[in-house]
Order: C-alpha cells, then sequence, then structure tokens
C-alpha cells in the first residue's frame, strides 16, 4: 500500500494542478466554499490557561481556541465568500469528536451546548466521533434531547451524520429525517446539491468505551483489516446512494485520521484511496494538521484529504470548482482557494447577543447555579458541589462567572497557589503532566486504602498547565488535563431535579463528567506484562497506550530483542528493571541471581500490588485478559453468585465497579484528584507547585536505556 502511494501520489498531485487553473470568471462556474473543524471537543472558551480568556489584555499568544472566536472567522469567511457573487456558496462541517474536553463538557447531559453552540455558529452537518460514545448512548441520546433552543424549546442542534453506525440503542435516532443520518445532501445557495457521509475508523471506534451495543462494524469482522473493509463497505452503500440520487459531489467527513506523512497514510487515507465517488475528505481524530492537501489517486480521480487543527484553534477552508459544461464532470479542488485561518487572541470575540447569552446560559449559568434552558433550577451547582468536596470547604457561587474562574489557590487563603512554569505535556512518553496525574490519583487511592502505585495512560490526558497572565491555576484549566468520560456504571437520569428524584441528582453527579477512580490488586509478575505489553503497543500501533506511573520506576529499552511474548510473560522483552520507588526492587534481568525466577525477585514475584487508575484504564485491562483482584485476592469481574465461597479467595469480588473509590457516596474522578493534590502540594511548598513538575526536573520514573524515538 505504502509504495502504491508513493508512486501514485507525486502523479495524482501533477493530474490535480494541473486541472486547476483559475476559472473564477467563468461564467459557467460555481463553486462550493467548505469551512470545516474538527475535534473541538467542547473547547467552547479559549484555553492554556481559559482563566485568561476571561482577563481583558492577556499576555499575547497565550490563548487558542473559544466559540466566540470561531464564530467571528466563520462569519468573515462566509461574508467575504458572498461577496464574490451568487456563484459562490458556504457550507460548514464538523469531522467529529466536538465533546468532551473542557468543563463545558460537564453540561453534556444537561443543556447540550456543544451541540446548541455549533447550530448558532451555522454548521450544516457534523459526524459523530468515538467521543461521543464516552458515556453511555444513553446520554448521547440525552444530550441531543437538550439541545433545544431557549426562546421557544425547538430543536437547536446541526444535523448528525454517521454512515457505519450499526445502532442498537440509538435505533429510534437514526435513519433517514432523524437526528442521526447515514448521509445527507445538503442543497447550497447557488443550487448544487452536495453530498455528505462520514466514518467512525477502525482505531476511533475502538476507543469508543460505551459505544455498545451500537457498533460501527459487523460483528463477523474480528481483525484490523476486516473491520476496515466492512467500514468502508457500509460508507461506499451511502455513498452509492448519493450518486444515484444526482449530487453534484461527495464530501466524507472521516474519523479516522491522516498519518504523520503520506508515505504513512492513516486511516482517512486508505479510505479515500478504497471509495469510489468521493471528492473530499475532511479528516479527524488524530490531531495532526494538513497546511496543504494530500492528494491520494484513489478511483481514477485526485482525492484531496485535509485535517485541520484540533480543539477549534484554526478554521480550515477549501474550495470546490464545477463547471456547467463537459470539460469537467467531477469537481476539482482550487489549490488557491486551501487556507487555515488562526482562531487566536489575535481574533475579537463576536458581539452577537443571542449568541454569547446562550452560550453562557448553557455552560456557565447551568455549571454555577444549576439553571437549564427555561433557567429553572434543575440540580445543586455542580462547581459549588465540585468545588467543595476537592476543598473540603463550603463554595458558592457569587457573581456570575466566579467559580468558572475559580483558582486553587482561593482554598489556601494567606498562602495560595501558585504556578512558576509550564507543566509540559509531551507529544509521546512521559512528562511532568502525566507524573502530577498518577501522583494525583496515587495520593488519592492513599487517603482511602493503601495505594503503591498509580497507572494511567498517554492518551487520557489532554494537556498541562500553563501560568498565563495571571500565575494562578484554575480549576477549569486543570479540568482539561483529564476531561474525558464518564461513568459507565451510572445510568443518566433523565430527571435531574432535586425535589422529584434526589437519588437522580447523585447519579447526575457521578455519571458525568470525568472518569471515576478506581483501586484493585495485581500481581508482581502481572504488573511487568502490562507494561511489557502496553509498551511495545504504544511503540508499535498506538502511542496513546504508553503508560505513566508513581510509586513504580521502569526501566525499559526498545532495542532488546526478540520482543515480548504474552505466552511466555519470562521471555526478555523491553522492561529491564522494576522498583518501587524508594522501595523494594521487583524485577531486574541484570540480576544473574534472579536468572532462575526470570529476573523476578523471588520474594516479590507472587505479591499483590495495590494499584489505582481510572475506570477506563481499568477497563482496557479486563479487556485484554489481565484479572484485577480485591484486597484479599478474590477477581474482580465475576458474579459472587459464580463462585465458592470456600475456601478463601476463590470467592469473586463482583464487577470492577466494586473498586470505584467513592467518599460520601461520591465517585472521585481524575480532575478532582489533580485538583487535590495541587492545593496539598501547594500548601506544603510555600504556595507554589513544587519544582518537580517543571521542565528543569523531570521525574525519571519511566528510563528509557535504547533509542527511545516516538512512535
Amino acid at each position: 500500500m505504502r509504495s502504491t502511494l508513493r508512486t501514485l501520489v507525486p502523479l495524482a498531485l501533477v493530474l490535480a494542478v494541473a486541472g486547476c487553473e483559475d476559472t473564477s470568471k467563468d461564467a459557467n462556474e460555481r463553486r462550493v466554499v467548505i469551512l470545516f473543524t474538527t475535534d473541538e471537543h467542547s473547547q467552547l472558551f479559549a484555553s492554556w490557561p481559559e482563566l485568561d480568556d476571561f482577563i481583558p489584555g492577556a499576555a499575547p499568544g497565550t490563548l487558542e481556541g473559544g466559540a466566540a472566536r470561531r464564530m467571528t472567522v466563520l462569519k468573515q469567511q462566509r461574508d467575504a465568500a458572498a461577496a464574490r457573487g451568487s456563484s459562490v456558496a458556504t457550507l460548514t462541517l464538523s469531522s467529529g469528536d466536538f465533546s468532551q474536553g473542557s468543563l463545558a463538557s460537564a453540561a453534556w447531559l444537561a443543556t447540550s451546548p456543544e451541540l446548541a453552540s455549533m447550530k448558532l455558529m451555522g454548521y450544516d452537518a457534523v459526524a459523530l466521533g468515538n467521543h461521543e460514545f464516552d458515556l453511555p448512548p444513553e446520554a448521547l441520546a440525552q444530550a441531543i434531547s437538550k439541545a433545544t433552543s431557549l426562546i421557544d424549546g425547538t430543536a437547536q442542534r446541526p444535523p448528525l451524520v454517521l454512515s457505519n453506525l450499526n445502532a442498537a440503542a440509538l435505533a429510534p435516532l437514526y435513519g433517514a429525517g432523524k437526528p442521526i443520518a447515514p448521509r445527507l445532501v445538503l442543497t447550497a445557495t447557488n443550487g448544487l446539491r452536495i453530498g455528505v457521509v462520514a466514518s467512525m475508523g477502525v482505531g476511533a471506534g475502538s476507543v469508543a468505551g460505551s459505544a455498545p451495543p451500537n457498533a460501527f462494524w459487523a460483528s463477523t469482522a474480528t481483525t484490523t483489516t476486516a473491520r476496515f473493509a466492512s467500514v468502508a463497505a457500509q460508507v461506499q452503500a451511502q455513498v452509492d446512494a448519493l450518486r444515484a440520487e444526482g449530487v453534484d459531489a461527495v464530501i466524507l467527513l472521516g474519523h479516522g485520521g491522516i498519518g504523520p506523512d503520506q508515505l504513512h497514510p492513516g486511516e482517512d487515507e486508505l479510505m479515500a484511496l478504497q471509495l469510489k465517488g468521493v471528492d473530499l475528505v475532511l479528516s479527524g481524530h488524530s490531531h495532526l494538521f494538513t497546511p496543504q492537501a494530500r492528494i491520494v489517486y484513489g478511483s481514477g480521480t485526485a482525492v484531496p484529504v485535509v485535517q485541520a487543527k484540533p480543539y477549534g484553534r484554526n478554521v480550515g477552508k477549501v474550495e470546490l470548482v464545477f463547471r456547467d459544461d463537459d470539460e469537467a464532470p467531477r469537481p476539482y479542488l482550487d489549490p488557491a482557494g486551501t487556507q487555515f485561518f488562526a482562531v487566536d487572541e489575535g481574533v475579537a470575540k463576536a458581539t452577537d447577543a443571542a449568541f454569547l447569552t446562550d452560550l453562557n446560559t448553557r455552560t456557565i449559568g447551568f455549571l454555577e447555579y444549576g439553571l437549564d434552558q427555561n433557567v429553572a433550577t434543575v440540580i445543586p451547582s455542580f462547581l459549588e458541589t465540585t468545588l467543595t468536596k476537592i476543598t473540603g470547604t463550603t463554595v458558592a457561587a457569587g457573581a456570575p462567572g466566579s467559580l468558572w474562574t475559580y483558582t486553587l489557590g482561593t482554598a489556601l487563603p494567606g498562602v495560595g497557589c501558585t504556578l512558576g512554569f509550564e507543566v509540559e505535556d509531551a507529544s509521546f512518553g512521559e512528562s511532568n503532566a502525566l507524573n502530577l496525574d498518577t501522583d494525583a490519583i496515587r495520593a488519592a487511592g492513599g487517603e482511602l486504602a493503601t495505594t503503591e502505585i498509580a497507572v494511567q495512560a498517554f492518551g487520557p490526558l489532554r494537556g498541562g498547565l500553563k501560568p498565563g497572565t495571571t500565575g494562578q491555576i484554575g480549576f477549569a484549566d486543570v479540568y482539561h488535563m483529564a476531561p474525558l468520560g464518564g461513568d459507565p456504571s451510572v445510568a443518566p437520569p433523565t430527571d435531574m431535579n432535586p425535589a422529584t428524584n434526589p437519588v437522580g441528582v447523585q447519579a447526575y453527579l457521578n455519571a458525568v463528567p470525568g472518569y471515576p477512580l478506581v483501586r484493585f490488586n495485581l500481581p508482581t509478575v502481572a504488573l511487568r506484562a502490562v507494561y511489557e505489553t502496553t509498551l511495545q503497543f504504544a511503540y508499535g500501533v498506538n502511542g496513546d497506550f504508553f503508560l505513566g506511573a508513581s510509586g513504580l520506576v521502569v526501566h525499559y529499552d526498545p532495542t532488546r530483542v526478540p520482543l515480548f511474548d504474552p505466552e511466555s510473560p519470562m521471555g526478555p522483552g523491553w522492561v529491564t528493571y522494576m522498583a518501587l520507588e524508594g522501595g523494594a526492587v521487583l524485577y531486574d534481568v541484570t540480576n544473574t541471581d534472579w536468572q532462575a525466577a526470570g529476573y523476578f525477585n523471588p520474594a516479590e514475584a507472587a505479591a499483590l500490588r495495590s494499584v489505582a487508575t481510572t475506570y477506563y484504564i481499568a477497563g482496557f485491562a479486563s479487556a485484554f485478559g489481565v484479572t484485577l483482584y480485591d484486597d484479599v485476592g478474590r477477581p474482580y469481574g465475576k458474579a459472587v453468585d459464580d463462585c465458592l465461597p470456600d475456601p478463601p479467595g476463590t470467592c469473586g469480588a463482583g464487577p470492577i465497579e466494586n473498586a470505584i473509590l467513592v467518599r460520601n457516596e461520591a465517585h472521585i474522578k481524575d480532575y478532582e484528584a489533580i485538583a487535590r493534590h495541587i492545593i496539598d502540594e501547594c500548601a506544603a511548598n510555600g504556595g507554589t507547585l513544587p519544582a518537580e513538575y517543571g521542565p528543569t526536573a523531570t521525574v525519571p520514573r519511566r528510563v528509557c536505556l535504547g533509542a527511545c524515538a516516538s512512535p
């Protein structure tokens, strides 16, 4: 496949550019300007740090994204297209993952700010990505139902599309004319009919943890190749249907991602190569960026593939050219029309009062005061409840925005909590942000029971911390670090009124947002196997699976061969050394005295290690066949009724939900643990976050002894 691309891509570029002469003055020509974003992840306010978005005159170069600035860019480009005459039309599209990623996503179930704001920003079609399935399907259905107008209660959401959704729980919402469509036909203002399809890639669909019983490929497809073929077949059927309806062009909103370069194509590039009848691919999921279109030579024609920056940090623009003659039966991409526009502090925020009122009511209004679209109290304030739990003191809402911009130093009067450096989040592997998160998880577990080790994967961590203009650490910015997911063990309630359903209030707070923390035990041998397999998987397949640690030191060497064999866990592999931080050595390939024990410390090999992590990571452990145990050696994941009470240790501990860390009936979320840990660290360090999390003092927990290039 890669050698084919190496040969055909240059040819496709020549053919594409050769056919792209400027014919904008041709009376037979019509154009569609496509404006697009992807992986917006609930970034409705500018971030890094978000606190600066609420401070006039914030330091330049610090703010990116935000719905108000994005709306300005979209309006500017639509106005520019309209000024070119009636032959030029615009469409605005997104390739998915519009939810889950900022404090605004805490309102997902109640006010659906992401969908509602995208409707007001003028999106014509929005694909579903894997993070729309972070919570159970009932949550997505509820968010769709809550995307209603503040004025008259009518639907306020853009058309949603996904062509390879095998709907089960979402069946009532899926189909032609329903909120989620398998295909769409958009009629532009210049009369052109544009078909839109969307694909959930295999990689993306594999990490859509709460999607079942919905699926994205045939149940008989058990390999990556078979799943890709199943996805392609479903999408092709919808493309064929659009062509039969006589559309002028077909656009694929791909949520499979591009590769790092054209010689290493991503799923959306391979999908463009596979499908017939697609004219343009707008890619998402991989969080990469194409300054210029990548051209894939598929189905006898050049297919452009483009991807915008994630988190709403820019808006992409391409132009499809249509000529009403026989010289150009298919549209072509005008290279001069491909541009990307930054969404940052250099862009003025939109001043549309209705838009800003809607945005602030659904986010700040709801999360500070518990107000729904009708300005009626629905639940106790999420921010009051969460900040009170984190700080240990009563926190009450004051003026609008006071809790949204709450800084952790507020919890330490006279001491404060400032940040004098950036807590960096690496592009792959260990980082100070990952170390801060794992330290926080271990501390949270340790408050309830002995916790030797904390584990977190690189993928779910979505950012670090910057001091910004003030040097203060805002809660919203901490939330950005670990914003994903919910609690699949709790069904989202439809009635969140404390007067009629007090149980539903706590269920809401547990269900969304954020993954809850869990605590369990692993034998030392299994712990080494977990780090070994995830290391090789991270380097060879998906870097998101790289595991960080707190309380554990791991040395590894990717140049070692042969590779680890899960059928022979004593094999050499890459891990060369494991030890408890400040404690016993568990594994050491240089210790010849331990060779007979597979280089494990004979006194520690069978010992259970107490581990804390997130529900998400624990779920993957179970899926990969790793058995998790409670404190007396009973396995999680089995029903108690399926085992005998004697002898001790043979009876199951119930499902992994039994291992969720709970305080006062509330599940402890990852972002809560980070915020609490930062407060504690500041209190113990004179009001500043310790330098061990700064750029000059990386904690060496994952020491690489070989050529450790990024995957």
